[in-house]
């Protein structure tokens, strides 16, 4: 928020990074200038409560969403406090500092993503010749990269979890029985568990190809909603519209185009939703409640990551503020 000014008693805020008067300015790169009260612990214990709950625009936030990476936040905060607390000090006023962070930390941690069980392995994807890097992994789905080298085969593929195929740089295949299938970049495919396995495929062209795998696990318990109100919808973006690439029992998959400059119009997130980028850029987010501010680095090509709920009425939404259009899939799990 250019130009805006906040004084909590001791502790001087400045959102636009100014530094005004003497004093250390450890904080002074994010917008705030700390002033230590050495006579208790009482002025640090508040700040940082203040810190967590009022913490501005240039945190470290999620590219989609643009949530605050809490557990971050506090690890920088205590990093910063330690700097202006005198020495023979330090050990016993950041101490109770310490032990909360300690304690909230796993509570942060968990609420940031999904809970993880251990039989992920079960449903992954493998390939004979072909090793994968999961990417992201929770209680809905397990998901990999796989790149495959030019003259490299993959081998024969097997799964026990129904999962999606998404080319993020696509190439020319070749199959077991000699037929050569181009597959472009952003192009998707659905594959069952019960499809018969096949022999693989070998890398017929010049560069890598590189593709995503979003392998499906059972839901355990489905949450109870009222009748003839399905869990899922189609993500509706107000300015940009959407290519619709694939709908079955299990998903939807669509596509987005966000060209430079474009944002997307306030609209809301359902549960269970997934991105994959494509074409990867620079995002900015804004909403009711945090004003408009860019994303610390620019999402690569092929980010994957997972979305969290977010109603419409929190007035969410994000643009492209790159010099290059931005190439998104969203995938909805139905169930």
């Amino acid at each position: 928020m250019p130009g805006s000014r906040r004084d909590d008693g001791k502790y001087q805020i400045d959102e636009t990074g100014a530094h005004t008067g003497k004093g250390d300015v450890g904080l002074q790169s994010a917008g705030h200038r700390y002033v230590p009260d050495d006579s208790t612990l009482e002025p640090t214990i508040n700040y940082l409560a203040w810190y967590l709950e009022a913490t501005p625009s240039w945190v470290p936030r999620s590219r989609a969403s643009g949530r605050i990476d809490r557990q971050c936040c506090a690890l920088g905060l205590l990093a910063e406090l330690s700097q202006h607390l005198p020495q023979n000090e330090a050990d016993v006023r950041m101490g109770p500092v310490i032990c909360v962070l300690g304690l909230l930390a796993p509570a942060w941690a968990s609420a940031a993503s999904p809970a993880v069980p251990v039989d992920s392995a079960k449903y992954s994807m493998t390939y004979a010749n072909l090793p994968g890097e999961v990417v992201l992994d929770n209680d809905r789905v397990v998901v990999q990269k796989f790149v495959i080298q030019p003259g490299q085969s993959t081998g024969s593929p097997t799964s026990s979890a129904d999962h999606l195929l998404v080319f993020i740089k696509g190439g020319v295949l070749k199959s077991a029985t000699g037929r050569r299938t181009l597959w472009r970049d952003g192009r998707v495919q659905w594959r069952s568990a019960a499809d018969r396995s096949d022999a693989g495929a070998v890398n017929a062209g010049p560069t890598p190809i590189e593709f995503i795998c979003v392998n499906l696990k059972p839901v355990v318990s489905p949450a109870k909603r009222p009748a003839n109100e399905p869990k899922y919808r189609y993500l509706n973006y107000p300015n940009i519209p959407g290519e619709d690439l694939l709908e079955n029992d299990e998903v939807i998959v669509q596509r987005f185009v966000v060209n430079p400059g474009q944002w997307e119009g306030v609209h809301a997130h359902h549960p269970d939703m997934l991105f994959i980028h494509i074409k990867g850029g620079q995002w900015a987010a804004r909403s009711k409640t945090e004003p408009e501010h860019a994303y610390p680095e620019p999402s690569p090509d092929g980010e994957v990551g997972w979305m969290p709920t977010i109603d419409i009425s929190e007035g969410h939404e994000s643009g492209n503020i790159g010099k290059e259009p931005i190439d998104l899939v969203w995938v909805t799990l139905k169930h």
